[in-house]
């Protein structure tokens, strides 16, 4: 019988090294699952002992596996090799998967350093931050204590864990950090009171008033979180966020914003005009016809935007628009437009129109032409 055991282990072993063994190897279909299910039939300790081996000393990808089948069997045994690898410099990947297992594990002798882990690199501290928080209570104290250290990135890691918790109570705990000096802290207080809930957020509108301009920035990220894009258009004019807020009302596909981004054009500086334009060609049919009218009677710099969300568009109304554009008066309006007809929309109609102004063969937008319409573009020149 002894005998028999032991040549039985033997194919088991085989089977690790050759699931886990070769980063090549690794890579082919199953060739992981089926090593760790493989491991799942022996005695916890053996597989235990097998999988931390293989997390210490293995290249990336065969480690990576190691850490995924620790964490999925939950095993306490690994709680300090895991430890290890997040206060590692190995790569951010594996520690991040280190993280991720603690988390699934959930035994608390972890917490300690999972809280120093906030200090980590963006990626791994929102990890840490996350895992943290599924101790609940028992992480509250030492995350109220890491709101005030001194490191930025701490305070910023600990934010995002408060609000992963998801305690209401806790909304008055994060709203100062929307004031902190460091974007990074201020955009995890964002972050955090959203997770709170779009109710939450909806709540919290009378940011956009205030007179810092970090926190009315952070109202612009919770509320976007929330989508609640009727909430931030009243903030267009803001000339201290106008250009956040039109970028977050394209993120949101606001299309009850297109008279509102139409209407703050005229007043409106540059970067604001530039992220206007660049959600209203995202915001469908519905902008096609305000941005044609922009395009016929605004200045030489509406011009330029509305000929390219015109074209992003690919609206075929505005293909007569597009084509008075080629004789513009300002050469960088005329030359958006034939972009927006040659790349964008291709209609054949605009052909001769284009070459009556294109025809110089060295010019890339008649290349460009070329390309596009192919047998039918010709050559001007020849008639």
């Amino acid at each position: 019988m002894v005998g028999t055991r032991r040549g039985a282990r033997r194919p088991l072993d085989e089977a690790i090294l050759e699931g886990f063994g070769a980063e090549r190897r690794l890579r082919r279909a199953g060739r992981r699952e089926a090593a760790i299910n493989c491991l799942g039939s022996q005695a916890q300790r053996q597989r235990d002992v097998h999988l931390i081996r293989l997390l210490r000393t293995g290249p990336t990808d065969v480690a990576e596996a190691a850490i995924e089948a620790l964490g999925g069997l939950k095993s306490r045994r690994a709680v300090r090799p895991l430890v290890e690898v997040m206060n590692s410099r190995r790569p951010p990947r594996l520690r991040i998967a280190a993280i991720d297992a603690l988390r699934r594990i959930g035994d608390r002798r972890a917490l300690k350093d999972l809280i120093r882990a906030l200090d980590a690199p963006a990626q791994v501290a929102a990890a840490a931050a996350r895992a943290a928080a599924v101790f609940g209570e028992s992480a509250l104290s030492p995350l109220l204590t890491a709101l005030k250290d001194s490191s930025f990135r701490r305070r910023a890691g600990a934010v995002l864990a408060v609000g992963h918790l998801k305690r209401h109570h806790l909304l008055p705990v994060l709203l100062p950090y929307l004031k902190d000096r460091y974007k990074l802290v201020r955009r995890r207080a964002a972050a955090a009171i959203s997770l709170l809930g779009p109710q939450a957020g909806r709540a919290l509108s009378h940011l956009l008033q205030s007179r810092s301009v970090w926190v009315r920035e952070g109202g612009v990220d919770i509320l976007k979180r929330c989508k609640a894009a009727d909430l931030l258009i009243p903030a267009l004019r803001d000339p201290r966020i106008g250009a956040k807020v039109a970028q977050a009302l394209g993120e949101l596909k606001a299309r009850n914003a297109v008279d509102a981004l139409i209407s703050i054009l005229p007043d409106a500086d540059s970067l604001v005009r530039q992220r206007a334009f660049e959600s209203l060609s995202q915001l469908g049919k519905r902008a096609v016809v305000p941005l044609i009218e922009v395009a016929r009677e605004g200045d030489a710099e509406l011009r330029r935007g509305a000929a390219r969300a015109l074209g992003q568009l690919r609206d075929r109304r505005a293909v007569p628009t597009l084509i008075q554009l080629l004789h513009d008066g300002d050469e960088q309006v005329r030359r958006d437009a034939a972009f927006a007809l040659i790349v964008e929309l291709k209609d054949p109609t605009a052909i001769v129109p284009l070459q009556s102004v294109l025809q110089d063969k060295a010019d890339y937008l008649w290349r460009l032409a070329a390309q596009a319409f192919g047998h039918q573009w010709g050559d001007p020149a020849g008639g």
